[in-house]
């Protein structure tokens, strides 16, 4: 009986490089996907960092906007409050003025009417 023969043949040989040559050309294969996945993914935070500052720019825009509004919205009412306000003052005067003509026209009425019944008494 015959030992096992430990001597390498071509065939061996062969078998071995086209080995290293597959794991060596697995390895570069993988490594170019880590780096294309990496890239991809940088890319994708660049872009996620500009719509995120697009939508930061675009609420401190609308808030802008809004504030704006609010105040246009406050001076109006304010103006309104100023109009309705001498509106009032002035209506006021008036109510004032007709309280003291109608004052007067009551003193007349009753200075007619007694001048009247003294001289219905008088006759």
């Amino acid at each position: 009986m015959e030992a096992t023969d430990l001597t390498f043949g071509l065939k061996d040989v062969i078998t071995i490089v086209v080995g290293v040559c597959t794991l060596i050309g697995f390895y570069y294969a993988l490594k170019r996907s880590v780096e294309k996945v990496s890239n991809d993914l940088d890319d994708l935070e660049e872009k996620q960092q500009k719509d995120h500052n697009n939508v930061m720019n675009a609420i401190k825009e609308h808030r802008d906007d809004s504030d704006k509004r609010e105040v246009k919205i406050y001076e109006r009412i304010d103006d309104i409050r100023k109009e309705q306000k001498d509106a009032h003052d002035k209506l006021e005067v008036k109510i004032d003025a007709m309280a003291e003509n109608l004052a007067k026209m009551n003193t007349n009425l009753s200075e007619l009417t007694g001048y009247i019944k003294a001289k219905r008494g008088t006759r």
